[in-house]
C-alpha cells in the first residue's frame, strides 16, 4: 500500500524534520558549544559534540518525518565525506536557507526560479569565500588544530604527528588501554596476510626476521618454482619468506614438513586482497625489496603478526622512489574518494610510515568523545592546507557584507550567511548584535575571542578555519535546501506482514 502526503501536510512535516535535526546539532557549534548524549540500543550511551554523529542518531517514530530526515542527513554526510568537518555548520546554513526560501515561495516566487537563483548566488558566495582565504603558515595549521580540537593536548599531538607523516590518511585512531593519550609511528610498510600456520604463534605474538630474503610471486602452484631458493636457504641458513597472493595447499604442506624436519628458517605469507588491490600491493612490495629478475629481494626487517606483516627496508632505493612518483601521478588524475584513500595510504606507507594515536581518558565515554574530536582536528588540518579564513562565523559574515543583493537568491544567502556567527555567539551566551557592531565599527580589523571574552586584532588572531570546510558546508546546505523547497509530494510505501492469504 502506498501513502501519499502532499501540500501543507508535507510542508509541516518538512518543517518539523528540519527543526528536529538542525536544532539538536546546532547547539554544538563554536568553541563553547554544548555536548549531546546519545543512547544506543546495542552499546552504552555516550557523549559527543560531533555534528555528523549526532545527526545520524536522530530518528522519529513518524515514517514521514524519518524520510525527510534521511534527505537532510545527506548534506552532513557529504560534507563529512569531502572535508571531514563542518557538518554542524552545514545544518545551520541549511535551516536558514530553507525557511527563508519558504517565505519567498509563500509570497509568490516560482519554486524552480528560486532554485535557479539560489545556485547562481552559491557560485558568487564560493568565489567570495575564496577571496577571503589565504595560504596557511606552519603556525596557522597549529592554530587550526587548536580551534578544531578545542584542546591543547589534542592540538599538540596532531601537530607532532603531521610533522612526521604529513598526511591525514597516514594517521589511525585507537582507544588507549589507559588514561594516557600518546602516538606510535610505524615506519615500515604494513600489509594484510592470511592462513598463517597456528603453531608459529604458540609462544609469541610477533615473529621478527632480520636480513630476510624474500621470494615474491603472484601464485605458487609448482614446487619447482621455489626449489632453488629453498636449497640456497638450506646451505646459507638465511631467513627466507615466500610472499604470494595464492599458495597451493600441497606446497604449504611440503613447506611445513621441510621446516619441521630440517629446522629451516622459512615462512610463507598469503595476501588476502581483491585482484586490483593485490596487483598494487605486489608492485609496492617489489619496490620495497628491490626485487631482481629472479623475483628475489631483501628486507632489513620483516615483522609477522597473526593478521599483518610489515616490511622495513634499509633506504629508499630507486624503485621505491619511482613507485612513489607513480602513485603521486595517479593521485592527480583520481577523483574517486575510495581510490584516493587507497593511493594516499600506500603513499604514506612508502614515504613516511603510519602513525597510530591512542586516545586516552578516564572512562570509555570520555575516550570516545575525545576520539571524535581527534578525527575533526586531523581532517581540519588536512583541509586547511588548501587555504584558511579568519574565523568561520566572521568569514561568512564578511562574505554576506560583500555579496551584492541583485536577486531573491542573493537575499536568502545574505540571511543564511549571518546564522553561523549568530549561533556561535548564542551558544556562548553572548549578545551577537553588540559584538558584530564593534567588529564592523573596526572595519573588520578585529575579531571576538569567546574563550578570553575580549576583542583582538585580526592580524594577531589564532581563530582560523579551513576555507574549503566553509565551501563544502554552503554547497551541501544549498543542494538539500533547494531540493526540499521544490518538493510537494512524498510517497510512503507501507508493507504489512500479516496479510490474509487469498484462496483461488
Amino acid at each position: 500500500m502506498k501513502k501519499i502526503i502532499k501540500g501543507e501536510e508535507l510542508q509541516n512535516k518538512i518543517d518539523e524534520a528540519i527543526n528536529m535535526i538542525c536544532d539538536a546539532v546546532s547547539t554544538t557549534l563554536g568553541p563553547v558549544g554544548n555536548n549531546v548524549i546519545i543512547n544506543s540500543s546495542i552499546a552504552s550511551s555516550y557523549i559527543t559534540n560531533d555534528g555528523v554523529t549526532i545527526a545520524m542518531n536522530i530518528e522519529s517514530e513518524d515514517p514521514i518525518i524519518n524520510s525527510i530526515l534521511e534527505i537532510v542527513k545527506e548534506a552532513t554526510l557529504k560534507t563529512n565525506e569531502i572535508v571531514g568537518d563542518g557538518t554542524t555548520t552545514t545544518l545551520v546554513l541549511l535551516k536558514e536557507l530553507y525557511f527563508e526560501g519558504k517565505k519567498l515561495i509563500k509570497e509568490g516566487i516560482s519554486r524552480i526560479e528560486l532554485k535557479k537563483e539560489m545556485f547562481n548566488s552559491l557560485e558568487k558566495v564560493i568565489e567570495l569565500i575564496k577571496k577571503e582565504s589565504f595560504k596557511p603558515t606552519k603556525e596557522d595549521l597549529e592554530n587550526v588544530a587548536l580551534v578544531s580540537g578545542n584542546d591543547q593536548v589534542i592540538a599538540n599531538i596532531v601537530k607532532e604527528v603531521f610533522q612526521k607523516v604529513k598526511n591525514a590518511r597516514a594517521i589511525k585512531l585507537e582507544e588507549s588501554p589507559n588514561e594516557q593519550t600518546y602516538y606510535e609511528l610505524k615506519k615500515g610498510y604494513e600489509f594484510p596476510i592470511s592462513n598463517l600456520p597456528e603453531f608459529l604463534f604458540v609462544d609469541k605474538k610477533k615473529i621478527t626476521l632480520s636480513n630476510c630474503q624474500i621470494l615474491l610471486l603472484d601464485k605458487i602452484n609448482d614446487f619447482e618454482e621455489i626449489n632453488k631458493v629453498l636449497n640456497d636457504t638450506l646451505n646459507s641458513n638465511q631467513n627466507l619468506c615466500l610472499i604470494a597472493s595464492e599458495i597451493a595447499e600441497n606446497i604449504k604442506q611440503n613447506l611445513l614438513s621441510l621446516v619441521m624436519e630440517n629446522n629451516l628458517p622459512v615462512y610463507y605469507l598469503e595476501i588476502p586482497v581483491y585482484e586490483s588491490s593485490k596487483y598494487q600491493l605486489l608492485r609496492d612490495i617489489e619496490a620495497l625489496i628491490n626485487m631482481d629478475e629472479n623475483n628475489i629481494g631483501n628486507a632489513l626487517l620483516l615483522e609477522i603478526e597473526e593478521e599483518t606483516a610489515t616490511i622495513f627496508c634499509k633506504e629508499k632505493n630507486i624503485k621505491i622512489k619511482n613507485q612513489i612518483n607513480k602513485i603521486k601521478k595517479e593521485l592527480k588524475k583520481c577523483y574517486n574518494s575510495y581510490q584516493q584513500e587507497e593511493l594516499e595510504n600506500r603513499l604514506a606507507k612508502l614515504e613516511t610510515g603510519i602513525a597510530t594515536v591512542y586516545v586516552g581518558g578516564i572512562t570509555k565515554v570520555e575516550k570516545r568523545e575525545r576520539k571524535m574530536r581527534f578525527e575533526d582536528c586531523i581532517h581540519a588540518v588536512e583541509t586547511a592546507k588548501k587555504g584558511i579564513v579568519i574565523g568561520e562565523g566572521l568569514a561568512f559574515w564578511k562574505v554576506k557584507e560583500n555579496l551584492e543583493e541583485k536577486t531573491k537568491g542573493d537575499y536568502i544567502f545574505k540571511k543564511a550567511l549571518e546564522k553561523p556567527f549568530i549561533k556561535i555567539m548564542e551558544n556562548a551566551n553572548v549578545n551577537y548584535k553588540e559584538i558584530i557592531f564593534k567588529i564592523k565599527d573596526s572595519s573588520f580589523t578585529k575579531i571576538y575571542d569567546i574563550k578570553n571574552n575580549d576583542f583582538e586584532e585580526i592580524s594577531k588572531t589564532k581563530i582560523i578555519d579551513p576555507a574549503y570546510v566553509l565551501i563544502e558546508a554552503i554547497k551541501n546546505a544549498t543542494s538539500i535546501a533547494s531540493m526540499l523547497l521544490t518538493t510537494n509530494y512524498l510517497i510512503i510505501n507501507e508493507f504489512y506482514e500479516n496479510k490474509k492469504n487469498i484462496e483461488i
